[in-house]
This record gives C-alpha cells, sequence and structure tokens, in this order.
C-alpha cells in the first residue's frame, strides 16, 4: 500500500526528524505524587505527569504505579501506555498484572492528548498532523513525536519517583503498548537505550510494500482498521507528493537492531484481515534476512 508505505517506513532522505523532538527541552516537565493507596494485594501510587507542551497543548497524564505486595523493587519497571484515564477496573486488572509477573509496573494514560483539531481522535487525528506537517514543513506536528517523548518522560518521572518513594534505581523499562500505542512503543524503543525490552501488541506488519498489496489482492479492499489513512483524499495526495513523513538515524535503527534480534511472537486472529497478516510475514522475514536494509521497516510496526 503506498501511502501507508510513504509514511511509515523511514527514508534516507530528511523527514521530520524524532530524535530532535524527543531531545528538545521542554520546561514544562513536570510530576508530583497525588495519592497512594494500601490494599493486602499491592499499593498503588496515583501520579500527575506533564510531558511537554506540542503545538501549544500542555499534553498532561495520570501515571499510576503499583507494586504488590511483598515484592522489592529492582532495577526494572514495565510501562505501559494507553488512552484515556484510570478506572477501578482498569487500576483492579493492572493490579492483577503486577501480581502475576511479581514486579512494579507502571501505567501512562492519555497517549495521545486527544480530542484535538475539532474532535479529532486516533488515526484520524494522527493523520491530521501528518497532513499539517506537509502543509507547513513544521518538523514537530507528526502527533507520534509526542506520544513517544511522552513515554520519554514517563520513564524520567518514574526513575525519580523510584528513587525517592520505592527506594530503588530504577534503570530499565519494557515498554507496551496496544494498536497505535505499539506503534509508539517501537519508536521509543529507537530512541532510548533504556528500553531494554518492547512489546507492541499490534498487528505484526514490518514491510508493507509486500504485505499492504498482498492484502489487496486478497480482498479487494484494506482493512478498516486503517481507513482513516486510506479513505483521507487528501493525506494520500500530500503523502505520495514527498514521498514520506518520519525520518530515523543510524543510532535508532541500531537500538532496535537490539530489540528485533531476540524475540517472542505471539499472533492472535481477530479478524479476517489478521489472518491476512499473519499469512504475509513471511515477506518480512524472506526480506530481513536477505537485506539489512529492511531494519529500518520496523518502524512501521
Amino acid at each position: 500500500m503506498r501511502l501507508l508505505c510513504c509514511v511509515l517506513v523511514c527514508a534516507a532522505t530528511a523527514r521530520a526528524d524524532l530524535a530532535t523532538y524527543v531531545a528538545k527541552p521542554d520546561t514544562s516537565f513536570a510530576w508530583k505524587l497525588e495519592k497512594n493507596s494500601t490494599s493486602k494485594a499491592a499499593t498503588v501510587y496515583t501520579l500527575s505527569l506533564t510531558s511537554q507542551t506540542w503545538q501549544k497543548i500542555e499534553w498532561k497524564h495520570d501515571l499510576v504505579v503499583i507494586v504488590p505486595s511483598g515484592i522489592k523493587p529492582t532495577d526494572s519497571m514495565l510501562l505501559w501506555n494507553t488512552g484515556g484515564t484510570p478506572s477501578p477496573r482498569n487500576t483492579l486488572l493492572q493490579s492483577q498484572l503486577a501480581m502475576q509477573i511479581k514486579a512494579p509496573v507502571a501505567f501512562l494514560y492519555g497517549i495521545p492528548q486527544q480530542p484535538l483539531f475539532g474532535g479529532k481522535r486516533e488515526d484520524a487525528l494522527i493523520a491530521e498532523t501528518f497532513v499539517r506537517f506537509l502543509d507547513t514543513k513544521d518538523a514537530d506536528w507528526p502527533l507520534l513525536f509526542p506520544m513517544v517523548k511522552s513515554l520519554i518522560k514517563a520513564m524520567d518521572a518514574l526513575q525519580a519517583f523510584s528513587k525517592q518513594h520505592l527506594k530503588a534505581e530504577m534503570k530499565q523499562f519494557v515498554v507496551s503498548g496496544a494498536s497505535k500505542r505499539g506503534w509508539t512503543s517501537w519508536l521509543t524503543a529507537a530512541s532510548d537505550p533504556r528500553v531494554k525490552a518492547v512489546m507492541p501488541v499490534v498487528i505484526d506488519t514490518l514491510n508493507f510494500q509486500k504485505q499492504m498489496p498482498h492484502q489487496l489482492k486478497s480482498f479487494g479492499v484494506y482493512s478498516d482498521q486503517i481507513k482513516d489513512y486510506t479513505d483521507s483524499i487528501e493525506f494520500q495526495a500530500k503523502v505520495d507528493s514527498v514521498g514520506g513523513v518520519i525520518d530515523v538515524t543510524p543510532e535508532q535503527i541500531k537500538l532496535l537492531r537490539k530489540h528485533h534480534g531476540q524475540k517472542f511472537r505471539v499472533e492472535i486472529i481477530e479478524n479476517i484481515y489478521s489472518l491476512i497478516f499473519l499469512m504475509s510475514n513471511h515477506f518480512k522475514d524472506e526480506d530481513d534476512d536477505q537485506d539489512d536494509n529492511q531494519d529500518e521497516k520496523l518502524l512501521a510496526t
């Protein structure tokens, strides 16, 4: 699929620079421990986080840390990024996860900040920011950039919080999230060496140039899950005119190779399109073995 190849596969030519954006100083960064509660099962800490100011919009998040009872934190923590805000049901499920893995877990909410720009959410919002980048050439516009920076600043906050309140030196993180938050997880792993493992819960689509035409040939249409991109004539036209959006550095590719070398993959067939993505995996594996440049396509997940 040409339009998604252009956006998601990172070309060697200059594009919006993720590394520059995440490294840019931002004085709005701040965090605060708002409350904590202890039960027989775990202690739940709720932090407020301001990760950055993007396009004059402050990105504010809830950051919930759950420490199982009787578990002494080590130097690693699971960081899951998600949308929305905390709820009692979410906290219960998250506490069960922490108890199952016998380790602290952190859940970062508000990824991304939404709705924005006339009520746009999720992929429609991402597509809108890509178009605005292509219109203005303002390299800060792609929404995935502040999404990634939110995780990076959450890791900063978690390290400071852990030192002050858990008496632990947090050095490494396992990063995860679903759908576009899975995409964000990949990009975070490419941007910060503190990520020791990445678990993107997202369709395993690492070679758009072959997998997308295969899906179209099989069904005659693309999945409804990506219609916010495929249905946008303006988006298609603008992306086709320049050939790409996001640029990554050799250092980021090197970080991704670290995670790509050791992997355990679980495939879940959610719908018929998931089956086609599963059937298409041989495209990725064959090409990755033959061409090191395929590492760049990891960012397309």
